[in-house]
């Protein structure tokens, strides 16, 4: 994803442009149907987008 981002800028000259990488889905937060996210991954990944959306915007 970094690669991707700074390859954007280079072609654009767009700097104004974030990434994050979500966490690894863990086993102890179980799973949903077909092996997808569950309610506590899905809580862990909204904190994270939270708290980097606030970081990037300096809220």
């Amino acid at each position: 994803m970094e690669q991707a981002a700074a390859a954007y800028t280079n072609q654009t000259g767009d700097t104004n442009i974030s990434v994050m990488k979500f966490d690894v889905q863990l086993w102890e937060d179980d799973f949903g149907a077909d092996w997808h996210p569950s309610e506590a991954t899905h809580t862990k990944a909204a904190d994270k987008l939270i708290a980097n959306i606030k970081e990037v915007m300096e809220w």
